[in-house]
């Protein structure tokens, strides 16, 4: 194994991080079955949240396995993902702890996607250079899927402002006044909905253009009589 290459190092270190993950994810509920037993109702009803857990260090530790056997994009873009899922939770804890205010937690992760997902398609790119896999385009990094998790994060985000800093209506402990109680509800969704839409515009005419000029440049030269 060469150590010296890129890829490999990405590898070793999802493989790491995804297997501490698994291991710390499984390791609780375990326990704490072996410890109060069969009957204890809330270990069970734990198991159905751990395949959900599992996702990310699992995603990272089949990515990171099979880059050590073949290089492909899917497993380099794989790998960089699943530790950038990582890292963004790392970095909401201290973007909330020195940034923000406290119940932050939505906009902290927030503000670490936007942190994070550049860095994931710079070390994506370079890793592409590195083994000399070309960048088809803007949406080779950035698909719907990571589009979809921000407007989600921006609807959350949103909501959870609302819920914390609008004043509350005389007489209730969590109504709010109005009109922020109904638009606390309605503007966050609008407002993610529009940021997917335009997101997914943008890129969608992005591959176009690039789709045109590929095929300007692949077509055959006129036949002249």
């Amino acid at each position: 194994m060469n150590l010296k290459r890129p890829t490999n190092i990405l590898a070793i270190i999802a493989i790491g991080v995804g297997g501490w993950w698994s291991g710390i994810t499984l390791f609780h509920p375990i326990s704490r079955i072996w410890t109060t037993g069969a009957s204890d109702p809330i270990p069970w009803l734990g198991l159905f949240v751990i395949p959900m857990m599992l996702i990310p260090g699992a995603i990272a530790l089949f990515c990171g396995i099979g880059l050590l056997k073949e290089v492909t994009k899917e497993r380099i873009k794989g790998s960089v993902g699943a530790l950038a899922f990582f890292g963004a939770f790392w970095a909401a804890v201290y973007v909330e702890k020195f940034l923000l205010p406290e119940n932050s937690n939505m906009l902290s992760l927030l503000i670490a996607l936007a942190i994070v997902i550049p860095l994931y398609v710079f070390i994506s790119k370079r890793l592409y250079h590195s083994e000399q896999l070309e960048v088809s385009g803007r949406d080779e990094f950035i698909g719907k899927g990571i589009l979809t998790l921000v407007a989600w994060m921006i609807w959350l985000s949103l909501s959870e402002f609302v819920r914390e800093y609008a004043p509350v209506k005389e007489g209730y402990t969590h109504i709010k006044e109005e009109p922020w109680d109904t638009l606390g509800f309605i503007a966050p969704i609008i407002i993610a909905w529009a940021f997917y839409k335009i997101a997914s515009k943008a890129l969608t005419k992005q591959k176009v253009d690039q789709d045109s000029v590929v095929n300007d440049i692949t077509a055959p030269p006129p036949c002249r009589d």
